[in-house]
């Protein structure tokens, strides 16, 4: 028998946000939530990939697809998150000075490099269970990204009636949802109040 997805509450994710905000991977985990994007594509994610002006990350697919590369739409709150992120950076870079390894990651460690997948899971066990959530996997996070953003999209072809041709539950959104839906909901992406009803 398959087993089934664990798939996080609005009331969870907030709970598990919050806790991340105690520890270095708040960034990690809310990209992972708002866009839906793979735990190996987050930490292969260069600053270069990120056009905060069009509010666009260039996702470098990991996994199935031939290292092609998928424009991912974020919301302003994902923007903002960013740019605190970069100045924290760029800090912790002036303050180490050439012991800094600059290979332009967004999520790194304190000294540049890489971080480990081992690090990100250790950390997604630890702020799950400190926030007394429900403990899912790294690509649960996936699912439960899907299911929030299939629940938004309906909420607006409610509002809409506008007619979904395509699965929902399809890899990403661009593709299957018409740009002038895109930016409707994506606002509402992040902060998570927006997907209660």
């Amino acid at each position: 028998m398959k087993k089934s997805h664990i798939i996080w509450s609005v009331e969870e994710i907030e709970k598990f946000l919050n806790q991340c905000k105690m520890g270095s991977h708040y960034l990690t985990f809310l990209l992972a939530i708002s866009t839906g994007i793979r735990k190996k594509e987050i930490l292969s994610l260069k600053w270069e990939d990120i056009n905060f002006e069009k509010k666009i990350i260039k996702v470098k697919r990991t996994k199935n697809l031939n290292n092609t590369r998928l424009d991912l739409y974020i919301s302003e709150y994902i923007i903002n998150e960013l740019i605190i992120h970069r100045k924290l950076q760029e800090e912790q870079k002036k303050a180490i000075g050439e012991l800094y390894n600059d290979f332009d990651l967004v999520i790194c460690t304190n000294t540049g490099n890489s971080e480990s997948v081992k690090s990100i899971d250790y950390e997604l066990k630890l702020r799950a269970e400190n926030a007394k959530v429900r403990l899912i996997k790294f690509n649960e996070i996936q699912y439960t990204h899907r299911v929030l953003l299939f629940e938004a999209f309906q909420n607006y072809r409610r509002s809409q009636k506008y007619k979904l041709f395509q699965n929902p539950y399809n890899d990403r959104i661009s593709g299957y949802i018409p740009s002038v839906a895109i930016e409707s909901f994506l606002s509402t992406t992040l902060p998570l109040e927006d997907f209660r009803m």
